[in-house]
């Protein structure tokens, strides 16, 4: 529930690759016959399409293979593809999707924060108007916890109440709070895992480097590991966005000047051992 604001419609368009060749010939033949007929024959037109849109790709990480989520939507790509072939726009309106089997469209369950079931559909926009409202305060709600903000800013901030009545204005005042930190929160973790999830890429691209990378990684893991939120005050958080934006350009640079990243990363090692020694 928490997360289905976050989701992309477009990443899901392009399913699986094992069906998305058979989404793409049955998308061809829900074009109008005037259209249709340009795409023949289908099947063969689909698997030519398949060779030329950008698929979404698989990265390797530790602990396990990803699948990169698609930021372009599948429609847009192949009504690009057609129009190479045609030599003119597709209209808008030209893919029928509701023709398309329902075991080509993703089909999405939306459980609550105990998870138990709550309602299950193939249209992420509708599930998204339907349930938006809800996801927004659960998201809020969940952040709110898990960060331990009702502990840390509000309930049990010295001084320690000692009376009922300053408990209870205590409380009172805390819920008031509550929701404006937590959304600074959510806004702080957006662009974490934003910049995060930019280094994959790139920490791919330089896996040979058999020295720069796993130090990297090493320095990633005590930015963004399992309980950060929870362990960083808002303050510290706020910063992280910067620091990764600083692993993204030092791995830039690393492309045009190996021996100088080297260098600076000899200079750096005494004072990086020494603080993991204290950690």
């Amino acid at each position: 529930m928490a997360l289905l604001n976050q989701l992309s419609p477009h990443a899901f368009e392009w399913l699986v690759p094992g069906l998305l060749e058979e989404k793409l010939t049955e998308l061809l033949r829900s074009l109008p016959k005037t259209l249709r007929k340009a795409f023949v024959p289908v099947p063969d037109v689909a698997h030519e399409a398949m060779e030329t849109l950008k698929l979404p790709t698989v990265t390797f990480r530790e602990g396990g293979s990803f699948l990169e989520a698609h930021k372009h939507s599948l429609y847009e790509a192949l009504a690009v593809f057609c129009q190479r072939r045609l030599g003119k726009p597709l209209p808008t309106d030209s893919w029928e999707l509701t023709s398309l089997p329902s075991h080509l469209l993703m089909n999405f369950r939306l459980l609550d924060t105990h998870n138990q079931f709550l309602t299950m559909g193939r249209d992420l926009v509708k599930l998204q108007q339907q349930w938006g409202s809800h996801a927004s305060t659960e998201c809020r709600r969940e952040v709110a916890t898990g960060s331990g903000l009702e502990r840390e800013h509000f309930f049990l901030a010295e001084p320690l109440p000692t009376k009922q009545a300053d408990f209870e204005q205590r409380l009172t005042d805390g819920k008031q709070r509550l929701m404006t930190v937590a959304n600074e929160y959510v806004s702080s973790l957006e662009k974490v895992l934003e910049e995060y999830h930019t280094l994959t890429p790139q920490l791919h691209k330089f896996a040979t480097r058999t020295t720069t990378v796993p130090e990297i990684k090493q320095h990633l893991k005590c930015l963004v590991y399992e309980g950060f939120l929870r362990d960083l005050p808002l303050p510290q958080l706020k910063h992280l966005p910067r620091y990764l934006k600083a692993v993204k350009l030092r791995l830039e640079r690393l492309d045009y000047d190996p021996h100088k990243d080297a260098q600076k990363a000899a200079q750096l090692a005494p004072l990086w051992e020494a603080h993991w020694q204290r950690r």
